[in-house]
């Protein structure tokens, strides 16, 4: 689905994919190489951003500015901001990676189903909080959400 411009098919938001970044939905879009908000099209978060480190790529999400955090990363990070993991591009928008190489829409899509993603993030524990978690999240001083 989409238009061509100069040869390429450009799609329209509704066809991009989406993704829950600590409970706030974004499309995906390779083509710009960037997450949107579905209901505010003007806060972007640059896919240029994504950090990777011991094989996982990642970026500090801040639930207030729903953005990137911009404090210092290497102190303790408040309790509004949360770790994202970030899967594959091929996993997140198949299409549009398939589209920036020239390969068929389908490509990375053969194996998979169309359904929305839900970024794992991670965020501080506070004090008042389930006493039962699993000893690694214990550990850690993060929690699954």
């Amino acid at each position: 689905m989409g238009f061509r411009i100069e040869g390429k098919a450009v799609r329209d938001e509704t066809s991009l994919p989406t993704v829950t970044l600590s409970g706030t939905q974004f499309y995906a879009d390779i083509s710009k190489h960037e997450f949107r908000e579905v209901s505010n099209p003007a806060n972007r978060i640059t896919m240029g951003e994504i950090k990777e480190e011991f094989g996982f790529s990642h970026f500090l999400f801040d639930r207030l500015t729903k953005n990137l955090y911009i404090g210092d990363p290497k102190g303790n990070l408040p309790d509004h901001v949360d770790i994202i993991l970030v899967p594959p591009i091929k996993d997140i928008d198949p299409v549009g990676l398939a589209r920036r190489y020239g390969y068929t829409d389908e490509h990375f899509t053969s194996a998979q189903k169309k359904e929305e993603l839900v970024l794992t993030s991670f965020s501080r524990l506070t004090e008042n909080q389930d006493q039962h978690l699993e000893a690694m999240e214990h550990k850690s001083g993060l929690k699954i959400r």
